[in-house]
């Protein structure tokens, strides 16, 4: 008998202006073909201007275009130290995921690719699924990715397609630190086209430290930090999500390479 197996939900509260926001979600799919300059596309002047400095900061010498296969874990820091953690494998010039995370049944392990997750493979605690458990387990996995990738690589992501850039100026914040912000909306496109993102660059840095997650039109800003910017191969990430100055989402086991290794995309053992 085919059992429907729950996947594990958590809400990552952001704490700003007095409320929380639950993880955003978006478009995660990268093209396959380089892009000699990732600004080009970029009507706005200003936001260009902001983006071309910011991606040089982040991969100089086109250090994005190299990067091909990306791993990390998503890591929710829970008050008593409990934690939840999503691992992720993803060759961005095809297209191909592998994600592992718990669920109410067990481990799951998804192999699926982001033209068509449906598709895909999936298995919990090394058992093979199959029909429609594993359309609701792929899917889930699917919406982790979206979800996860974007709180990981958002600062990469400003010229994904049906992406809208506002230059919003430079402001200066309660504790005298000055930004240059850039807004980010979304022409029905991704899981959540109705989320706005208003993006913080630090003008002395050049990288983004910090964003404000709007999720609708009637919902206040909530910051978050983007923190303690390390090197990974050819680019430049942060690791830490600051709320109040205090870790909520960490990232470890990040790895990114020019090339896909052979043990790449393996199913689970046993």
């Amino acid at each position: 008998m085919m059992r429907t197996l729950a996947l594990v939900t958590v809400s990552v509260f952001m704490f700003g202006c007095g409320e929380g926001a639950p993880p955003p979600e978006g478009e995660a799919r990268e093209p396959a073909q380089s892009v000699t300059d990732p600004s080009a596309g970029i009507q706005d002047p200003d936001v260009r201007q902001v983006h071309e400095r910011m991606m040089e900061a982040m991969a100089p010498g086109g250090g994005w275009e190299e990067a091909r296969y990306i791993t990390f874990d998503w890591i929710v820091r829970r008050e008593g130290g409990d934690q939840l953690r999503r691992s992720h494998e993803w060759d961005r010039w095809d297209g191909k995921v592998r994600v592992s995370q718990p669920s109410d049944d067990g481990q799951v392990t998804a192999l699926f690719s982001l033209d068509a997750p449906e598709n895909g493979e999936v298995w919990v605690d090394g058992e093979r699924q199959e029909g429609e458990a594993a359309g609701e387990l792929l899917a889930g996995t699917h919406r982790s990715f979206i979800n996860d990738s974007y709180w990981f690589l958002m600062p990469y992501k400003w010229t994904d397609p049906g992406v809208t850039l506002e230059y919003l100026g430079e402001q200066t914040d309660d504790e005298g630190r000055d930004w240059e912000v850039v807004e980010l909306h979304f022409d029905e496109v991704g899981l959540t086209p109705q989320n706005r993102y208003r993006a913080f660059v630090n003008p002395e840095t050049d990288l983004m430290e910090r964003w404000h997650f709007i999720r609708d039109a009637e919902s206040e800003p909530a910051p978050t930090d983007w923190a303690n910017w390390q090197t990974f191969g050819p680019i430049r990430l942060p690791t830490e999500r600051l709320a109040d100055g205090v870790p909520r989402i960490t990232f470890e086991n990040i790895r990114v390479e020019r090339e896909i290794p052979g043990s790449a995309f393996q199913p689970p053992s046993g």
